[in-house]
């Protein structure tokens, strides 16, 4: 009589197929991840006007020379920065958009991108925002909801 567990398959090959199987697992995780969080940003170019909101914003003191940059609904924000102060500022954007750190007298052009919702804007260096850096986008004329 033969041996039954002679034509079982060996222990051994068994870790490298478990292996093989949670990497695939693996990657189609990782494929489906991907493919949700790109699907979830917001798609602006739909409300895109193709116009384009040009501001200028300065420091003055520890201050920005204006704390609300009105745009209408859907146009591009292209803001330039200008320090003029004698200390290293910069200007960032909720939506991740931002100028260098600039020394006093530089000059930055930063495309915030086209503007469907209002969003706070600030200096990143240390203690700045705390002391008033900040400015808000604040959009005009959207749609109703």
């Amino acid at each position: 009589m033969s041996n039954p567990r002679a034509s079982l398959v060996p222990i051994s090959a068994f870790p490298a197929a478990r292996a093989r199987t949670w990497l695939a697992l693996f990657a189609a995780l990782a494929a489906l991840v991907l493919l949700v969080s790109g699907c979830s940003s917001p798609d602006n170019s739909a409300a895109a006007t193709g116009e384009t909101t040009k501001v200028t914003v300065r420091v003055n003191g520890m201050l920005y020379d204006t704390d609300v940059i009105e745009v209408p609904y859907g146009n591009r924000l292209e803001v330039t920065f200008e320090n003029t102060s004698l200390d290293v500022h910069d200007l960032r954007f909720a939506n991740g958009k931002a100028t260098s750190r600039l020394a006093g007298g530089k000059v930055e052009v930063v495309d915030v991108g086209i503007i469907t919702e209002d969003m706070e804007g600030w200096c990143t260096v240390a203690g700045h925002r705390q002391q008033g850096m900040e400015l808000d986008v604040v959009v005009t004329g959207a749609p109703a909801k």
